[in-house]
């Protein structure tokens, strides 16, 4: 009961967080892309965290993981690599959701998770192999 109690409290810290600098899709029912500013979202990011380092630019490191790469291309031979992966995300946002109250659709969770998902494909489309790199 206590860790669950714990456990709730971080999550709503969480949203906080995230409500402090924008609104985001996911967690607002009535979430408008033509009024985000991500300008104004950036800024308060870098306000929050109090760092001069927004974004470092580099090979991406996957949802997967490190050498992760092949699970997203080879989606024959990795099927059930990306099904468990889409569930764990799924499952992840459906308890962080839960946790602050949010209501939200299944079924649109679901359809972002595979948006999210077909992202990293494509990200692993462009990415430079290790040994290909000049480090």
């Amino acid at each position: 009961m206590l860790t669950r109690l714990k456990w709730s409290k971080q999550i709503k810290q969480l949203i906080d967080t995230f409500r402090k600098i924008a609104n985001w899709p996911l967690l607002e029912e009535n979430w408008n892309e033509c009024v985000f500013n991500i300008s104004e979202a950036l800024a308060l990011v870098t306000n929050t965290f109090k760092s001069s380092v927004l974004f470092h630019i580099d090979q991406p490191s996957l949802g997967l993981g490190f050498g992760s790469r092949d699970y997203y291309l080879d989606q024959t031979k990795f099927s059930d690599h990306l099904k468990a992966y889409e569930k764990y995300q799924l499952n992840t946002l459906s308890l962080i959701l839960d946790g602050a109250n949010v209501s939200y659709n299944r079924s649109q969770l679901k359809s972002d998770v595979h948006d999210t998902i077909s992202f990293e494909i494509n990200i692993a489309k462009v990415v430079d192999l290790d040994h290909d790199c000049f480090w």
